[in-house]
């Protein structure tokens, strides 16, 4: 199998994925835009990069134009979208604050700035804290299990049930040090 870029999801499973055998999936040179429409529900795509890595991608509809959308690493998308977003709050925070210097005049202006600076603020917090989930996910182990003694019952997680019922900082503090 070809290098695989870290940037995408789902690498391990691309590794160990033999395609040749594997009818559910269309690769590199067998992907043409018929080939796409008739095989849309029933299929996910393998997509050659231009460096000759591969990823995963799905079959998206575009109004009757079947193209193929490769999966990022969302922990990378949220990472990437925070940052840009400080980019904005700090260039706002410099407009907001030349704007605040006139303390007897506060006006819509002033205002319409102000809420681009918190939306800005707000915003990259959230995707950064989002970005470290998706991270902290991405390392949960495919077959480990996490126990909880609760009172008089052990309540057993898999991996998809610690992701979507266990509060973040309880994947910090009690499943990584107990699987990990």
């Amino acid at each position: 199998m070809k290098h695989i870029k870290k940037k995408y999801l789902f690498e391990k499973q691309l590794k160990a994925l033999d395609i040749e055998k594997s009818s559910n999936y269309i690769a590199g040179e067998k992907i043409t835009k018929e080939k796409l429409k008739n095989v849309i529900k029933s299929h996910n795509v393998i997509l050659n990069t231009s460096d000759h890595g591969a990823l995963f991608a799905f079959i998206y509809n575009d109004n009757g134009h079947h193209i193929t959308m490769p999966l990022p690493d969302f922990a990378l998308v949220h990472f990437d979208f925070s940052y840009r977003q400080n980019i904005e709050r700090k260039i706002s925070k410099t407009e907001l604050l030349s704007k605040l210097k006139d303390v007897e005049k506060f006006n819509e202006m002033n205002s319409e700035v102000l809420y681009k600076f918190y939306g800005y603020s707000s915003s990259c917090i959230i995707n950064l804290f989002t970005s470290i989930e998706c991270f902290i996910n991405h390392l949960l182990p495919e077959n480990k299990v996490y126990s909880e003694k609760k009172n008089n019952i052990t309540e057993i997680y898999n991996k998809t049930q610690i992701q979507e019922h266990i509060p973040f900082w309880d994947k910090l503090k009690k499943i990584f040090t107990s699987i990990l």
